[in-house]
Order: C-alpha cells, then structure tokens, then sequence
C-alpha cells in the first residue's frame, strides 16, 4: 500500500514538472516573438515620423514661399505706388516752374515795354499799318468771296444744265406710262426709283447693250 502511494506521488510529480517544463518554454518562446515584434514597430514608428517630419518641413517651405511670393507683391505695389506719386508730384512741379517763368517774362515784358520811351510818330506808324493790314485783309477776303460765289454759281449752272439734259432725255425717251409711274413717286416719296432704273435702261440700249424690246416698259 505505502508503495502505490509513493508512486502515484511520484507520477504526479513527473506530470507537474513536465507541465512546468512545457510553460517555461512556450513563456520563452512568446518572449522572443515579443522581443522580434519590437523592434519591427519600433521601426515603423520612426519611419512614419520621419514622413511626418518630412511632410511638416514640406509644408513649413510651401507657406514660406507663399509668404515670400506675398511679400515681393506688396513691396512692388508699394514702390509702384510710390513711384506713381513721385512723377505725378514732379509733373506738378513743372507745372508751376513753367507757369511761373511765364509770368515772369510777361512781367519782365510789361516793365520793358513801360520803361520805353514811344514817341508820338513811332504810334501814329503803327496805326497806319496796322490799318493798311486790315484793309489788305478785307480786300482779300472779299475776293476770295468772290471767287467762292462764282465757283458755287458755276456749279449750280451746270448741276442745272445736267438736269435739264437728262429731264429732256427722258421726256424724249421714256414712255407715257413710265412718266406718269415717276412723277407719282416723286409726289409720294420725294425720290422715284423708277426713274433711276429706267435712266439705267435707257444708257444700255444706247449704248448698244439692250435693245428695246428688252427694256420693258421702260421707253417709246
């Protein structure tokens, strides 16, 4: 009896080391995927910082030189500003230097002419001229006047002389029917387009380029 106990003490303690044994080397090898993983997420931790990093100092440049690009813009607009005043403040300053030599050579006239002496016969000649250049002027522009109305009354006569030609023509040439068509637009419209057409009309076959059967209603 006492060695059966022993023995089943014994088995007992077997299995118990050997379940010992098995929890010590699964514990170990658990360390070791621990200790391997570590590192692994030690190093995606710091390469994502350094794209984080990377991405910042990216950024960081961007709005720098969009600082820059805003700075250089302002700075030209200011200078132009600038500029822009300064040329419209010399204009000015022209300006005025030019309005005051102009008074002061009016004034230094003014004087000269006060301080010189004019005798009576030196203003007796020069009304004297200035009156023979006004009548050389009148005498002048009434001939050129009269030149003009002698043109213009020639014009006139031959304008009329054109027109009485062609109203002649047309007496002679246009048919009853066409006068009559003429003289109603005239009175209606104060123009008649039958009348330029058939003038037309009438110059071909004149000129051989018609004849009158193919001018319609137009002639006799």
């Amino acid at each position: 009896m006492k060695k059966l106990l022993v023995g089943s003490i014994l088995l007992s303690l077997s299995f118990t080391m050997g379940a010992c044994d098995q929890g010590e080397e699964k514990n170990a090898e658990n360390s070791k995927e621990e200790t391997a993983v570590k590192p692994e997420k030690k190093t995606n931790e710091r390469e994502l910082n350094k794209k984080f990093e990377s991405q910042q100092i990216q950024d960081e440049q961007k709005d720098l030189r969009a600082y820059a690009t805003k700075v250089e813009v302002e700075r030209k607009a200011k200078e132009l500003a600038e500029q822009k005043v300064k040329e419209e403040a010399e204009a000015k300053r022209q300006v005025e230097i030019a309005e005051e030599q102009r008074i002061a050579a009016e004034q230094a006239e003014q004087k000269k002419e006060a301080e010189s002496p004019v005798s009576q016969e030196t203003i007796d000649n020069y009304e004297a001229n200035q009156a023979e250049t006004w009548a050389e002027e009148a005498e002048s522009e009434e001939e050129l006047n009269k030149e003009e109305e002698e043109r213009l009354a020639k014009e006139q006569a031959e304008q009329e002389a054109y027109e009485a030609q062609i109203i002649a023509e047309q007496d002679a040439n246009f048919s009853d029917e066409a006068k009559e068509q003429i003289q109603k637009e005239i009175d209606e419209e104060g123009y008649s387009q039958t009348s330029y057409y058939c003038d037309q009309v009438m110059t071909a076959v004149q000129r051989g380029d018609m004849t009158k059967e193919e001018a319609g209603g137009c002639l006799k």
